[in-house]
């Protein structure tokens, strides 16, 4: 039983100690699926100004999700004024429909870039930044997305 607890812990230490990200947030989506009507918002606390952050976009989903991609639009919004739109066309799956990313059970994590941003001096309090996520495929639903996160190094 103590090997098992001691097992426990160096896989948590494993997983959650990969990297410093300056930011890191995910929301949990209701019921596993993904509406389209649902916007995942992020408030972005004060990040050092006059410095660049890759954006990675995460999805945890389960092999339950019929799709190999994910076309994700993120929207920047800082003041209330849209600053940038984007588009991500994200491959959760290779050509031969194995799932890309880290598994833990039966969810997979994958985390794909997305942009860089820069934090310019001139830009204002970077607390009043937002991104915004919604999923841009043709189904209005998407069953087996669990979250979305975002991650800024």
């Amino acid at each position: 039983m103590r090997r098992q607890w001691a097992l426990v812990f160096l896989l948590f230490i494993f997983f959650n100690c990969d990297d410093d990200a300056t930011y890191r947030q995910s929301q949990l989506l209701k019921e596993n699926a993904w509406l389209i009507t649902d916007t995942v918002r992020f408030a972005v606390p004060s990040i050092v100004e006059g410095a660049s952050h890759p954006l990675y976009i995460t999805i945890k989903h389960t092999d339950g999700y019929p799709y190999q991609n994910l076309w994700v639009k993120y929207s920047m919004v800082q003041n209330g004024k849209s600053i940038t739109t984007q588009r991500v066309d994200m491959a959760l799956a290779n050509r031969e429909s194995v799932w890309n990313g880290k598994r833990m059970g039966s969810t997979y994590t994958y985390k794909q870039l997305a942009d860089t941003l820069l934090f310019a001096e001139t830009a204002g309090n970077s607390s009043d930044l937002v991104l915004k996520f919604n999923h841009i495929m043709r189904p209005d639903t998407l069953q087996g997305i669990k979250a979305v996160g975002v991650v800024l190094d």
